[in-house]
């Protein structure tokens, strides 16, 4: 088990709202199990951005990753965050408050490990589900995915 805790003061953080400052926290548990030639780790986090002046805003994740037998990695992530600064000012959804969730899942095949290097080949799909309020803006079900290689030293 790791156990994270954080917080932080900052002044200005974001360019177009140069008056507000945030004072942010973080907590998060991440669990680790391995057995033979296999490892899961999991972790849960939650964050809040309480700014001054604006509103206090949270987000939580759960993400997975399983990897059996050094050679296929299976990943997934479900996150919700509520978000302010969608739009542009003096857009008509301006400084609204939106829930934003997403899920992804991934798999990655590793290649046997060749001068120290291993190299994956993988892909990953994200689904976003918006309030139907963003649908013009943002579509109805936003769907995102990559294909990558990956090389790990």
């Amino acid at each position: 088990w790791a156990l994270q805790g954080s917080y932080g003061a900052i002044h200005s953080p974001e360019q177009l709202k140069a008056e507000v400052d945030t004072q942010r926290g973080t907590v998060s548990a991440s669990y680790h199990k391995a057995w033979e030639q296999n490892n899961w780790q999991t972790t849960l986090a939650w964050g809040v951005n309480a700014n001054d002046p604006g509103r206090t805003l949270h987000g939580f994740l759960l993400e997975s990753t399983v990897n059996l037998k050094k050679t296929h990695t299976v990943f997934g992530r479900a996150e919700t965050v509520e978000k302010d600064e969608l739009f542009p000012e003096g857009d008509p959804l301006y400084d609204k408050e939106f829930q934003v969730n997403k899920v992804s899942l991934g798999y990655i095949y590793d290649l046997p490990e060749w001068q120290r290097m291993q190299w994956g080949i993988g892909g990953l799909g994200s689904l976003h589900f918006l309030p139907n309020r963003l649908d013009d803006s943002y579509d109805d079900t936003p769907f995102s995915f990559m294909i990558f290689v990956r090389t790990k030293l």
